[in-house]
This record gives structure tokens, sequence and C-alpha cells, in this order.
């Protein structure tokens, strides 16, 4: 048996961590924030988002770097503040992400129907049913291991 770990390298990793970050609604708050916003408060709102991933980010560093033996959100959340607090983090978390692939299924149909119209409103059966096969797709991929889904990350 080869004892060699399979794992992600750099290029998977730093694509994942982008995508992570960025995700796709920066591409569709953008085109809304500057139909009902100047260009002034604009530049403000996303120096403060900005900060904020930054503070986020420098915060899951020093976790990291303190406790490497734990395994994500929920242990540090209850290792600092309880089980309750670590189950509301966990349950947040995975909420988050869950509800983050629905928006990006939305706005994926929403993209498509600027080119076939039939997409256009985003909410229609072809939506429905071409975002569902979509989804379940990205899942067959992280099911199937993180490499390959890491792969059409770095690809997107």
């Amino acid at each position: 048996m080869d004892s060699k770990q399979k794992g992600l390298g750099l290029f998977s990793l730093i694509g994942m961590v982008v995508s992570a970050c960025i995700g796709s609604g920066v591409f569709a708050t953008t085109g809304q924030l500057a139909q009902v916003a100047a260009p002034g408060p604009a530049l403000i709102a996303w120096g403060i988002v900005g900060i904020g991933f930054l503070a986020l980010s420098f915060s899951l560093n020093n976790l990291v770097s303190k406790r490497p033996d734990m395994k994500g959100i929920f242990e540090y959340a209850s290792e600092g503040f309880g089980p309750l607090a670590g189950f509301v983090s966990g349950w947040g978390y995975w909420l988050s992400a869950w509800l983050g692939n629905i928006a990006f299924a939305t706005m994926m149909m929403s993209s498509i129907g600027y080119f076939l119209p039939d997409f256009l409103p985003g909410n229609t059966l072809p939506c429905i049913i071409v975002a569902s096969i979509v989804l379940w797709l990205l899942t067959f991929l992280v099911i199937r291991g993180v490499e390959s889904a890491s792969f059409l990350n770095a690809i997107v």
C-alpha cells in the first residue's frame, strides 16, 4: 500500500482560495451597485468589504497557526466558546455554503439568459433543470475527490 497522501498542489489551493473569497457574487453585485450608487460610496463599500475579508483571512490564518490540530470553524468555536457556539458556527457555515450554491446557480442562469432568452428570468423550468444538473455534477466531482473539483475550480 502506498503511504503517500494525495493532496492539492499550490495552483489548486490558490484557485480555491481566490474563488472562495471572490465568488460569483462580486460579479453580480457590481452591476447592481453601479446602478444605484455613486462611484464614491461604491468605492467606500468595496473598501469596507476588502478590510472585512482581510480581517477574516488574518483571523483564520492565526487560528490555523496556533492550533493546526483542529479541523475547522466548528472546532475553533467549540474550543473557544463551547459546544453551542461550535454548533451554531458549523451550522451557519454549512447554510452559507448551501445557499451560496443556490445563489451561484441563479446567477449562472441569469447570465445564460443574456445569450439564450429562454433562461432570461432565471426562475423558469429550464433554468431550474439546468441549474440542478450543474449542481449535481459539481456535487459528484466533490464526492469523487477534492482534486477533481479543484481542477475544475482552477479552470473556471
